[in-house]
């Protein structure tokens, strides 16, 4: 059984889902009560506020500084366990970019997309049926062929 292991934590980066900081990344810098923490994000343009646990995901980085500390050490801490870098790996940045780009397209790129998505799930069918068909002949063995019935003779 899988433990969860990102917890609510000094240290822990998270991602701000809703209001005027949408998309970026900031870190817990204090936990307040259940409900807020103290978050701060001197490079990613979120500043020092105290923000509901319902406005942030959180990520599987974790930066290592004493609880309360300022803006100064907080940034410390981001440049030396290369955040932005770990950041950039994570499935929720590429699903963010992701959004982003298709929210920009026009709708003949969309149509576009279209297209090629039935092109790719056309050639990914074709390619499972010829998949099945070399399974149904190599079960089959290469031996002598069933015999038949003799056929009786008519008086």
């Amino acid at each position: 059984m899988v433990q969860f292991k990102t917890f609510v934590q000094p240290g822990r980066v998270a991602v701000v889902t809703k209001g005027p900081e949408l998309n970026k990344t900031c870190m817990i810098v204090e936990i307040i009560d259940q409900n807020r923490v103290l978050v701060d994000g001197p490079l990613t343009g979120v500043k020092r506020q105290p923000m509901n646990l319902k406005r942030l995901q959180l990520t599987p980085i974790l930066c290592k500084f004493s609880h309360g500390s300022k803006t100064v050490a907080v940034t410390g801490a981001w440049k030396q366990n290369k955040v932005e870098e770990k950041w950039s790996k994570t499935m929720i940045c590429k699903r963010i970019k992701r959004k982003e780009i298709r929210s920009k397209l026009t709708d003949f790129d969309r149509f576009q997309v279209m297209i090629a998505r039935k092109k790719r799930s056309a050639l990914l069918r074709d390619a499972a049926i010829r998949h099945s068909l070399k399974k149904k002949s190599a079960k089959k063995p290469a031996g002598k062929p069933a015999a038949k019935k003799p056929v009786k003779a008519k008086k």
